[in-house]
């Protein structure tokens, strides 16, 4: 079979967050299968650039600036201008190659052009959606994010087949969009699984908790630097390890860049006491390596996001051996076995995050069955073999 997939962010150039990542496993996980595979992402060099990775041929395109005064819905334009650049990558591929399936991701709406052409069968899976990530920023219901929500509405609507990785997500979409389910189907992800060695040394002394994610308020660090405090009074050496790219709150929405006072990390560090700021530490992006190297020290993974479509990170915790903790929003209750392999906590609530995160400092052997319980549900089910196994199923209900 024949694949492309769109994906403005895909590693090492672009790859920034959970739908590089996703996609990035995809590619190989098919590709394995004996599948041609095609990636279409953006180009960080402004020009189109054709490579391949380890059997996966990737298309970088630029995207283009044709509108000149974008004046306040420059934000729209940005997004209109990156579909464009998307169809018009898509109509040259699909010169060369006759594609038997095409997909994307519903966030930034990049197939949105495309859906209005006659072309190969168009397949959308759902992300966290812009309108529930407006909402945790805060930002006011603007032209741009009227746009943007309806630019991904359309697109939905427009698609062959909609995918999603958990079915509380599933749900949410087809109430928000009166889907009908014949057009939806369930394909949890699923990520290569690494050889990995937790740390046997006693980490007691000095417990590390990992958070890995961006740096935004739906991913829960306004919680989680408030439950601090609470923590540090009874573990006072334990260490929060941030991981995660920064961002910015300026004119409106939201970006990589800023300055100090559109910071979210400054934001986070004024929630902290003086005396607590010393055992958090934010880190910024990692190397992949040094990224292993936390895995391997740190307790247990805590990412108490306000809502998750999946939460690909507690996949990547669990295949390490790592026990979680998440929260009782979106898909994140289908990913963590609550007791099992992590806990579950309401979001929004500092004493009860804090709580969880106590019970866990305070029994490593706990730590540890969770960890071993969550390597095995990672390697008979969150696997790439079986994640891109099921996409194809789902690919022959669309050609059907």
């Amino acid at each position: 079979m024949n694949i492309c997939l769109i994906s403005h962010e895909y590693p090492p150039e672009t790859g920034l967050g959970g739908i590089g990542t996703y996609t990035y496993h995809l590619a190989h996980g098919l590709v394995d299968l004996g599948h041609e595979v095609h990636v279409l992402s953006m180009s960080p060099g402004g020009h189109n650039q054709d490579s391949e990775d380890n059997g996966v041929h990737v298309h970088r395109i630029p995207r283009s600036e044709h509108i000149p005064d974008k004046g306040r819905l420059r934000d729209f334009y940005r997004r209109m201008e990156y579909s464009l650049a998307v169809e018009r990558g898509l109509q040259r591929l699909c010169g060369d190659i006759e594609f038997d399936i095409i997909e994307g991701p519903n966030l930034e709406a990049e197939a949105f052009a495309y859906s209005f052409n006659e072309g190969p069968p168009l397949v959308t899976r759902i992300h966290t959606h812009s309108s529930k990530i407006q909402e945790t920023w805060g930002l006011q219901e603007d032209s741009n994010a009227l746009l943007a929500n309806w630019m991904e509405k359309t697109l939905i609507e427009r698609s062959d087949l909609v995918l999603s990785s958990t079915q509380t997500h599933a749900d949410t979409v087809a109430r928000e969009q009166d889907l009908s389910y014949q057009r939806l189907a369930i394909v949890p992800l699923g990520i290569p699984l690494p050889e990995f060695h937790p740390n046997t040394q006693d980490t007691r002394d000095t417990p590390q908790v990992l958070f890995v994610g961006r740096l935004e308020p739906r991913k829960g660090l306004h919680t989680l630097m408030q439950a601090v405090p609470l923590v540090l009074k009874r573990f006072p050496n334990a260490e929060f390890q941030i991981v995660g790219q920064e961002t910015f709150l300026g004119a409106g929405e939201v970006s990589s860049e800023g300055d100090a006072q559109s910071s979210y990390k400054t934001q986070l560090l004024g929630l902290l006491p003086e005396s607590s700021r010393e055992r958090v530490h934010f880190l910024g992006r990692v190397s992949q390596e040094d990224l292993e190297d936390l895995y391997q020290n740190c307790a247990f993974l805590c990412v108490p996001s306000w809502y998750e479509s999946c939460g690909l990170i507690f996949m990547e915790a669990m295949a390490r051996s790592k026990a979680v903790i998440g929260c009782l929003a979106g898909g994140m209750p289908e990913i963590i076995r609550h007791g099992e392999t992590g806990l579950i906590v309401p979001p929004k609530n500092p004493a009860l995050l804090a709580e969880a995160i106590n019970q866990l400092l305070s029994n490593q052997i706990l730590c540890e069955e969770f960890g071993r319980k969550g390597r095995a549900l990672a390697e008979d089910y969150y696997n790439r073999e079986r994640f891109a196994q099921d996409t194809i199923k789902a690919y022959l209900q669309v050609l059907a």
